[in-house]
């Protein structure tokens, strides 16, 4: 244990090195910084018996870069978010709010639907009794995406998992067919709206206002 303890000081002052040296393409005058210069399985043996303390500084990491991101829109912060959920990811497949903020932020905001589509996937496999984070990705795969394959892959699996409401199958099968209306895809973007922190809306809110312009 003391080890593992030595171990994660050593990693938490080379995260400090790598903030105050700008490395993985920060510079020093910025208040959110990367661990890029470790790959997963580095952090994996670092973190010891902690990698869910690792996956939660990574995702206050993407707290930062979401920031920074909305300051500066023309940045590729998208690219350190999508870098830092995955991290996460690895850490701790079972950390819902990674997908949470992949369906969100990473989709809408960051407009990385295909990144978004594969954590999605990976937590959908991870977390056998969840069914929206698989309805999400297919949601996403199909509507930013145009993936109808992934989608209906995606979608059938969360139909049939247990505790799905009624309406996933109805939807899915709606979706797949092209059958779906825009009002329809409205509601469904209203509904995710409702499950994001308020501070996270902004991209989804975004693609519900192209939307309801296409209605009129």
């Amino acid at each position: 244990m003391l080890l593992y303890r030595l171990s994660f000081v050593v990693f938490m002052v080379m995260l400090l090195f790598a903030r105050s040296s700008g490395q993985g393409g920060y510079s020093a005058d910025k208040v959110v910084f990367t661990t890029s210069v470790f790959d997963t399985a580095t952090l994996q043996v670092v973190a010891g018996p902690l990698p869910g303390l690792v996956a939660d500084f990574k995702l206050l990491n993407v707290f930062s870069l979401f920031n920074e991101m909305q300051k500066h829109p023309q940045s590729d912060y998208g690219t350190y978010i999508y870098e830092d959920l995955t991290y996460a990811s690895d850490l701790d497949p079972k950390f819902h709010d990674v997908y949470r903020l992949a369906s969100s932020i990473l989709a809408f905001d960051a407009n990385m639907p295909e990144e978004a589509v594969m954590l999605l996937e990976k937590g959908t496999y991870s977390m056998p009794s969840r069914w929206d984070t698989p309805f999400l990705g297919g949601f996403i795969a199909f509507e930013q995406v145009g993936d109808a394959q992934k989608a209906f892959e995606l979608m059938n699996l969360a139909a049939t998992r247990e505790d799905a409401p009624p309406f996933t199958a109805l939807l899915a099968a709606r979706y797949l067919r092209n059958e779906s209306t825009v009002e329809e895809t409205i509601s469904f973007l209203q509904s995710l709206v409702q499950m994001m922190p308020e501070d996270y809306r902004a991209g989804i809110l975004s693609r519900i206002d192209e939307l309801k312009k296409e209605v009129k």
